[in-house]
């Protein structure tokens, strides 16, 4: 079975996710922070193997952050917020591609992450936090009731841990100006980005 993937091919087959990378040095990128992350206790997938242009992981059980949008928790967010922090304090980096089909809610409230392939930079939490509600509320269908719970449950665990509320407004509609110019067929524009902000996420 294929499994969404940008830019390599990925596949599910007999309980192994098969990832067969473009080039070999985002796969000795991604080989390295799995290995790092795994030994600091970080959730994420078991490595099988690793050949040529090719890792095998173990399966992880469970639903992407993504299809979560619609009828998201509390527990969600703890546990996403949870793999986080760890991963920033194994890592020493911001997690970067926050997309959430990159985050897998396993059950028990454990989140795990998966593709690590990019290069990642060193930053304020707050810009990870700003753009994973951006991503989160911009899934179609984008700016519902439920993409405002979802955003507001998310803001929530972040300003409880500590988090600076105008960072991660301001890393939101960075990132939200970005989508726009990427999704050029898109219905919806920065303005309508920051009044949903205002009204429907932050407002209390």
């Amino acid at each position: 079975m294929r499994l969404y993937s940008r830019k390599n091919t990925v596949t599910l087959e007999n309980g192994k996710v098969i990832k067969k990378f473009a080039d070999i040095i985002s796969l000795r990128r991604e080989f390295d922070m799995v290995k790092l992350l795994k030994s600091r206790g970080v959730p994420v997938p078991d490595v099988l193997r690793v050949y040529g242009s090719t890792i095998e992981y173990g399966f992880i059980k469970g639903e992407t952050y993504q299809s979560l949008v619609d009828c998201f928790e509390k527990k969600h967010a703890r546990a996403l917020l949870e793999w986080l922090e760890l991963y920033y304090a194994a890592a020493g980096t911001l997690r970067g591609d926050v997309n959430l089909r990159n985050f897998i809610y396993s059950g028990e409230d454990v989140c795990y992450g998966v593709d690590f392939e990019e290069i990642c930079h060193a930053g304020e939490r707050e810009s990870d936090f700003g753009r994973i509600i951006a991503f989160a509320v911009t899934y179609e269908p984008p700016f519902t009731k439920e993409k405002a719970n979802c955003a507001k449950l998310l803001l929530g665990c972040f300003n409880d841990s500590g988090a600076d509320e105008i960072k991660i407004r301001e890393a939101y509609i960075k990132e939200m100006q970005d989508i726009v110019k990427r999704r050029r067929e898109s219905s919806y524009d920065t303005d309508k980005a920051r009044n949903f902000w205002s009204l429907r996420i932050a407002g209390r």
